[in-house]
């Protein structure tokens, strides 16, 4: 018979691991990876899992007697139980308990162990309990003086179907209290790992699977959460660091399987695999990992390369062993895996303090995860190896020690993430900076071309007059002179302003402006251009167009001036621009059009999808920095209003396809709302 937690039971417990950890959720959430809730929640966990460990009962051995192996001839097979009498004629081997026998792995090996009844309740049974997860198959034979009594098998599918759980074999004892029977086990071990038996009551075994089986499924439960919690960190910061440590907790995970036999007990005997077989594999695949996130994780390579280079001379040292595994006997190569383990933890341990010692990002929390977890492990692999006897309370420590180490590196990954992204938050600061210097200069390459032009032909045509201007030539050149240097003045006014919209995501002072009279003053400036390709700008602007919300410098210089610049450059010779303005319910649209060459329509769909477009020379191969209609937008989104740029090329006229461009600004409200 055997006893088992219920699936609701299991399930319960597994998402307990997730509840516990449900703050670390809205550290990320928030994008603090120190967020303090994440790390109170993990060390709750963390602390609870070590008591709950060493809360496992233990079987009561006092009731067994005496331990033999049983010299069993290899020709020997056992086809029927009654075949088990023949057991008690082979020759006997007494030892200690049953932990020291050191069968041969992969092997069938038999003992026998000779139990006393105990005394127990009216209403409680005696029963016999043997924990077999390190056993590929396991059966046990209690029998009396008459035969045999019970039977049980673990380890695999049989006829009587799936057998869940890590309870192993438990089977009655329904035999006078005080009388002794004998128990024959028959096994094939795959790991040298403690096997413990005794005997219990009924309420006792109940206890052990119920919280053995819960504690392996808390385990689980928050180690996958882990796993999920780094997967995150890895997409969103792209660190190697956190990258190794998904893989090796995800290798720490099938570790554990293997460890404690879950996957051999689906898969072991209708398959043929068992994953338990692959346990040194896995362990030393495991510390491999576990050096190359040390690696990472402290960038060895730059902060302590003496340590980098002893870590790599022993990879490739483990990467041979492992190789060699292939070839060697598995009680051989068991005992190298748990060797080369311990001498990672060896060399990893000074690098790690001087890691912390150093104040490198992390390295103080990751060391006390790691230390904890080392301390466990060395025990182990010890009493593996054979130096150290079998504590059967060591169980579920190796379990515990893992979490303990996932946890508090955990917890080391996040103080190293806020470091990277205080840095890399620097570092987009910089780049903004020094972008933002750039376009600065551009932009003032692009906007102060307009007016130098005006000053520079102005200039020209006072020196070109012989040295005899008359006071009305003079005077008209000088006006634009002056007109274009205050335009330049005011385009660099315009331009700081739209750097410090763009680092502060704010948005212009307006005021009521005149949209008749900005048009004028902006016309004035063109005037040179308009006649040197003999264009005509043509304008119908009703009488009583109302005021708009804007400021009047950006209007002027950096949102009609791009716009008639644009228009002039892309017309050709004797063309003509239409600028009209129309009132809406609440706004003013004003509509520039030139009957010029027009955008293609990749290049307009370029604008719609980025804001941006690339430079074209105009019809006389006047050159720009393609920044006209991004300023255009930009300025005109800042004032409240939005542009819409339309393309004639489905308008055919005889001028030509030419490009529409549209700016809706919204109407002051009436002087008495203003005064209001």
């Amino acid at each position: 018979m055997l006893i088992a937690l219920q699936p609701p039971k299991l399930l319960l417990a597994a998402l307990l691991g997730l509840v516990i950890a449900t703050p670390g959720c809205a550290a990320f959430r928030r994008r603090r990876t120190g967020f303090p809730g994440l790390q109170a929640a993990l060390l709750l966990f963390c602390t609870g899992l070590l008591p709950f460990a060493g809360a496992v009962p233990s079987p009561e051995t006092a009731n067994i007697l005496q331990s033999f192996v049983v010299a069993v001839p290899s020709e020997f097979q056992l086809s029927s139980p009654a075949q088990v009498a023949q057991l008690r004629g082979f020759p006997l081997r007494a030892v200690t308990s049953i932990d020291e026998a050191n069968a041969p792995l992969h092997e069938v090996t038999w003992y026998k162990l000779v139990i006393r009844v105990p005394q127990a309740d009216a209403e409680e049974l005696a029963w016999f309990y043997l924990r077999a997860t390190h056993l590929r198959e396991a059966s046990a034979y209690l029998i009396n003086e008459s035969g045999v009594v019970r039977e049980t098998a673990a380890g695999f599918r049989d006829s009587e179907g799936f057998r869940f759980g890590l309870s192993d074999l438990i089977i009655n004892i329904p035999l006078t209290m005080g009388a002794t029977a004998d128990v024959f086990i028959r096994s094939i071990p795959v790991s040298p790992f403690p096997m413990t038996p005794g005997v219990l009551k009924l309420s006792e075994i109940h206890r052990e699977v119920t919280i053995t089986t819960g504690f392996i499924w808390l385990y689980f439960g928050g180690a996958l959460f882990l796993v999920l919690f780094q997967s995150i960190w890895w997409f969103h910061l792209r660190d190697p660091a956190s990258r190794d440590y998904v893989i090796l907790s995800i290798g720490m995970i099938v570790g554990s399987l293997a460890r404690y036999g879950i996957v051999d007990r689906a898969t072991g005997h209708p398959f043929g695999f068992y994953l338990s077989e692959w346990l040194p594999h896995l362990m030393l695949l495991n510390t491999i990992l576990a050096l190359r996130l040390h690696l990472s994780f402290y960038n060895l390579t730059l902060t302590i390369p003496n340590g980098a280079r002893a870590l790599h001379g022993l990879l490739i040292g483990l990467l041979l062993l492992l190789g060699a595994g292939i070839f060697l006997p598995p009680s051989v190569f068991f005992k190298f895996a748990l060797i080369g383990q311990m001498l990672g933890m060896l060399i990893a341990i000074p690098i790690e303090i001087t890691a912390a010692r150093r104040g490198l990002p992390g390295a103080r929390i990751a060391l006390v995860g790691w230390l904890g977890m080392y301390a466990i492990l060395f025990v182990v692999n010890l009493s593996g190896i054979g130096l150290l006897p079998k504590p059967p309370q060591m169980q579920l420590l190796p379990l515990a020690s893992i979490m303990w180490e996932m946890v508090l590196n955990t917890l080391g990954l996040s103080r190293k993430f806020e470091l990277i992204s205080k840095q890399r938050h620097e570092a987009e600061k910089q780049e903004i900076e020094r972008y933002s210097l750039q376009r600065l200069v551009r932009l003032l390459c692009h906007d102060i071309s307009n007016p130098l032009s005006v000053i520079f032909l102005s200039s020209s045509r006072l020196g070109a007059t012989g040295g005899n201007p008359t006071p009305d030539n003079t005077s008209a050149h000088l006006q634009r002179i002056v007109k274009a240097s205050t335009a330049i003045r005011e385009i660099i006014d315009s331009v700081r302003m739209l750097e410090r919209l763009q680092l502060t995501g704010g948005r212009v002072e307006v005021a009521p402006t005149d949209l008749a009279t900005a048009i004028q003053e902006t016309e004035s400036l063109f005037q040179e251009k308009l006649q040197q390709k003999s264009l005509r700008l043509v304008k119908a602007i009703p009488p009583d167009l109302p005021l708009v919300l804007a400021e009047n410098n950006i209007l002027k210089s950096s949102v009609l001036a791009n716009i008639l610049s644009n228009a002039i450059k892309y017309s050709e010779a004797g063309a003509t621009i239409e600028l009209s303005a129309a009132r809406n319910e609440n706004s003013v649209t004003l509509s520039v059009r030139d009957h010029g060459v027009g955008i293609p329509l990749e290049l307009m769909d370029e604008f719609n999808r980025r804001g941006m477009i690339r430079c074209r020379p105009g019809t006389f191969d006047e050159q720009g920095t393609g920044l006209g209609l991004q300023l255009i937008h930009g300025f005109t989104t800042a004032m409240g209003g939005h542009m819409r740029l339309l393309s004639g090329n489905d308008q055919k006229t005889a001028g030509g396809a030419g490009t529409i461009v549209e700016i809706i600004l919204p109407t002051a409200p009436p002087v008495a709302a203003l005064k209001t």
